[in-house]
């Protein structure tokens, strides 16, 4: 039986067994429109289609080239050809033509387990474009419908993993996004549902500069005020001003979320925040705390778990405020937590605590009671009052119970409020204060109004640093047994921790996308895409570099993940002054870390970060790239596997012959040295290239039986302990 696919890259079966494609990139072009559009087509038009640039005579002569060589990979039986019109034999099996059957069928199970991946993966042209987002959209309402039909089973995880699916397809599909949103929040995993939103809100901010639909940012406004959970205390809500000193303080809306995975580790960050917030009360006087580190590395998580369990040990007022990357006015992070401050205080605490500073304030909090301004006063004037009467309400408040004040995001921060951050701690020495700021360190430029303000601080002995490195292996196995509910292989959980190089957002979505596919194992987990959460927070930062430094990141990512500087600067378009510049740009972003010894060579922080630059181009790029890269270590002497293993990458788009030659060679090498593992990927590589009658396949296949047979030997020899 014939199959093709084009869900995916483009394969050709005959018999359950795949074929070589043509080397010519028409003839894949031409076999991928057949399957796409069924039934005959004039043969002029074709030839007009994919030779435009040629005479008629020489465009018909091309499509016959292709045809033949079509009919020579997979046989005769692939096409059903005429004189003038051409097309696929109707007994070939497309994996579209297919899909749309079990979609028509209400089969949609079936339908889905036919995706392989975005369809003509690598295709670039326009028409492949236009399949692709019409196969895109019927994708999506098949995942849909799965999901409903899950959520009417009453199997609400399914129905979210489903409606996950739907929604990585497409950043920019709001109703996927709302329709998993709304899911999530039904689940109370409220955490999660925001989390979506932002995403979905960001990606929409930047392909497209709008905002979400007012029904889905409605939505979303009701989700994040949902109520506190119920706990023994003095009533207290909200939207009830009834708090005041011996009742427990009521939590920040942002501060009452679930979350999702467990808090694991982080014990010497806590021990850091404790000491700070003991002296704090002991009367040290205001402090802030810096806790700083990567995007998704728990900056956020970590001041929340610090702020539920001060909170829950003593007395304490927990604040919290957080900075946003376009904000439509100043002082958000202190609007938000000094207004929840005034919300929750009961009215004649309220009087007490503000004083006659109630109109200094009413420029940021409108309505507070008797809060009229001084429209007498200069605007300087006025601004500095306001300042100061945030300042002072927080040093009153603190006079009876301590205050926590969370900032988070603070690198987003406006000058405003890095302004009025530092007149808080410095004008009331008497305050007991202590300000978590979580910030990103990249964030921070030097000589920035922040990084004044923070140098100012550690001057005056203001601020304790809390950095955040990634968590280790025993915390990484926690997590995904919270995640996942049962322990996982041990191998597993080292080569997910090494892939996200300990980052617990990278870990908990590569967790997820390997339980929600339903596959945990090595080889999955090696083929895995990037997930999307961990994609975004590589994007933006990667968005913020120049064409230049992406060029050579995208290079290096085809290295390897760690790579000299001679073969990159071979390969790279660039003059050496531009990649070494390029190369500080990629350091300073955190991207790449120069390794120490003689050689100057480098490697990326985390493997997520070179996939998602490798797959940010198409197969035929990197393919190219493979092939500049096999030629530079050739000129520069680099070891045999090395360019072994290029040139087998590179496949068609390099020489073949130099690529079987060379990973023969390696594949020698490596059995003299006893690496038998390695040989049998080489001497599997340098196979995969040669077609399946060429006489040099049957001795490559004896020696690397000989050498599998040599490391299964090496392996259950290995003496028992």
């Amino acid at each position: 039986m014939l199959r093709v696919c084009v869900l995916g890259e483009l394969t050709v079966e005959v018999d359950g067994r795949a074929v070589e494609l043509p080397n010519a990139w028409r003839a894949g072009l031409v076999l991928a429109w057949l399957a796409l559009h069924p039934g005959p087509h004039a043969r002029a038009a074709l030839a007009g289609r994919f030779w435009p640039d040629n005479l008629d005579a020489r465009a018909r002569a091309g499509l016959r080239n292709a045809l033949w060589a079509l009919r020579r990979a997979a046989g005769a039986e692939l096409l059903d050809a005429s004189r003038d019109r051409v097309g696929l034999h109707p007994a070939v099996w497309v994996d579209t033509a297919a899909f749309a059957e079990h979609v028509r069928g209400g089969r949609y199970a079936e339908a889905v387990a036919l995706h392989r991946g975005e369809l003509l993966s690598g295709v670039e042209e326009e028409w492949v474009h236009d399949a692709r987002e019409a196969h895109r959209r019927q994708l999506g309402a098949a995942f849909e419908a799965l999901a409903a039909g899950a959520e009417d089973a009453g199997d609400r995880r399914a129905a979210i993993r489903l409606a996950r699916r739907r929604a990585e397809l497409d950043p920019l599909d709001e109703a996927a996004h709302a329709a998993l949103i709304t899911r999530l929040a039904a689940a109370g995993d409220t955490v999660d549902a925001l989390v979506c939103f932002e995403r979905h809100r960001e990606a929409l901010r930047r392909e497209l500069g709008i905002a979400p639909s007012h029904t889905t940012q409605e939505a979303v406004r009701r989700l994040r005020a949902v109520p506190e959970p119920a706990v023994p205390r003095a009533p207290s809500a909200e939207d009830e001003p009834s708090w005041r000193p011996g009742l427990r303080f009521p939590l920040p809306p942002r501060l009452r979320l679930r979350h999702a995975a467990p808090f694991v580790g982080r014990a010497t960050e806590l021990t850091v925040l404790r000491q700070a917030w003991r002296d704090v009360v002991d009367g040290a006087g205001p402090l802030v705390a810096v806790v700083d580190g990567e995007a998704g590395i728990g900056k956020s998580r970590l001041a929340r778990e610090f702020a539920l369990r001060t909170r829950d040990a003593a007395p304490a007022v927990v604040l919290q405020g957080t900075a946003q990357e376009e904000a439509i006015a100043s002082l958000v992070p202190f609007v938000e937590a000094v207004g929840h401050l005034v919300r929750v205080t009961a009215p004649d605490e309220l009087a007490r605590v503000l004083g006659d500073r109630a109109a200094d304030l009413a420029p940021m909090l409108p309505g507070l009671p008797d809060g009229l301004p001084a429209a007498d006063r200069h605007l300087s004037v006025r601004r500095y009052q306001m300042l100061d009467a945030v300042a002072a309400l927080l040093a009153a408040v603190s006079r009876r119970v301590p205050v926590l004040l969370i900032l988070d995001d603070l690198h987003l921060a406006d000058v405003a409020t890095t302004t009025l951050l530092r007149h808080v701690v410095e004008s009331r020495r008497e305050a007991r204060l202590l300000v978590v700021a979580a910030c990103r360190a990249d964030g921070v430029p030097d000589g920035g109004p922040l990084s004044e303000v923070l140098h100012r601080l550690d001057r005056g002995h203001l601020l304790r640093r809390v950095p955040l490195r990634g968590i280790g292996d025993a915390d990484t196995a926690a997590l995904a047994q919270g995640l996942v509910g049962r322990g996982l292989p041990a191998e597993l959980l080292t080569a997910v921790h090494r892939e996200a190089d300990g980052n617990p957002l990278f870990v908990q979505e590569l967790l997820r996308h390997l339980v929600e596919t339903g596959s945990t194992g090595l080889l999955a987990l090696s083929r895995a895409a990037v997930p999307t959460a961990a994609r975004e927070v590589i994007g933006r930062r990667l968005a913020v570099l120049d064409d230049d430094c992406l060029r050579l990141l995208t290079i290096g990512a085809v290295l390897g993940h760690e790579f000299d500087l001679v073969p990159l600067a071979d390969v790279a378009p660039l003059p050496e002054d531009a990649v070494i510049l390029a190369l500080d740009d990629a350091t300073a972003a955190g991207l790449l870390v120069e390794l120490p010894g003689p050689r100057e060579r480098f490697t990326f922080t985390h493997a997520l970060v070179r996939r998602a630059l490798r797959d940010r181009i198409s197969g035929a790029h990197r393919r190219r790239l493979h092939a500049r890269i096999a030629d530079a270590l050739q000129q520069s002497g680099a070891e045999l596997r090395d360019i072994a293993f290029h040139l087998c990458e590179a496949g068609p788009a390099g020489d073949v012959d130099a690529a079987v030659a060379f990973a023969e060679r390696a594949a020698d090498d490596a059995v003299r040295g006893l690496a038998h593992g390695e040989a049998v990927e080489l001497y599997t590589r340098a196979m995969a290239l040669l077609p399946a009658d060429d006489p040099r396949r049957r001795l490559l296949a004896l020696r690397r039986v000989l050498a599998y047979q040599a490391l299964t030997h090496a392996t259950v020899d290995q003496p028992r302990r």
